[in-house]
């Protein structure tokens, strides 16, 4: 069952089911019958939200941003996988800050379990898909929204067209503001990143929202 699966298959699955939930159930969710009785989708996530509860720390944040866009999908954000999501995500970022147990050549970071280490890289689409999956189920969670901001910022000049503009609609849906001269005043010394040359570069977009 969903609930003793591990991460990988547990995340496939759950991925799977979301694309064929759209074409599948989307043309009668006007029928209120048919999707609370008899699709059981609601009861699969409360099974897949029971077992992240139980193993938060061995999903990697890509996993985890693939879990908050099919719950997203399947229009199911379960409250407790989504603070679930969100409190492993966030603390984990905290523990890198605070014990700087980021290797720089291996991308090693540890989990909100001290014992479990592993590496880990964090890309512009397991951002986005992040935000926007929190965002548009109504999600309020600006914690979430201003450590993903704080990750992005020195990641901008690698960020196509796609990403940016799929990160500013996310956080123009959220009504989320992110607080970028803050992070720039902590990181100062991110060089080229901080930069409002007329070079076109990203960061000029977020300057605009930051405004």
């Amino acid at each position: 069952t969903a609930n003793d699966m591990r991460p990988k298959p547990l995340v496939t699955l759950t991925w799977s089911i979301a694309t064929t939930y759209e074409p599948l159930y989307r043309p009668r969710r006007n029928t209120h019958a048919n999707h609370n009785q008899s699709n059981g989708i609601s009861d699969y996530f409360a099974a897949v939200a029971r077992s992240f509860r139980n193993r938060p720390d061995e999903f990697s944040s890509k996993q985890m941003s693939n879990l908050a866009w099919s719950a997203m999908t399947c229009g199911e954000p379960h409250p407790e996988l989504l603070a679930g999501i969100s409190r492993e995500f966030v603390n984990r970022r905290r523990m890198e800050n605070a014990s700087a147990v980021v290797d720089s050549d291996t991308d090693t970071v540890t989990g909100t379990d001290e014992g479990n280490i592993r590496e880990e890289h964090i890309d512009a689409v397991t951002l986005c898909t992040l935000v926007t999956s929190f965002a548009k189920v109504g999600a309020r969670d600006e914690e979430l929204y201003g450590t993903v901001a704080e990750i992005a910022f020195p990641m901008l000049c690698d960020f196509d067209a796609r990403h940016l503009s799929n990160l500013a609609y996310a956080y123009g849906l959220a009504g989320f503001v992110p607080g970028l001269r803050d992070i720039r005043k902590r990181d100062a010394d991110a060089d080229k990143t901080t930069s409002n040359s007329a070079s076109g570069s990203p960061m000029t977009l977020f300057d605009v929202l930051a405004m």
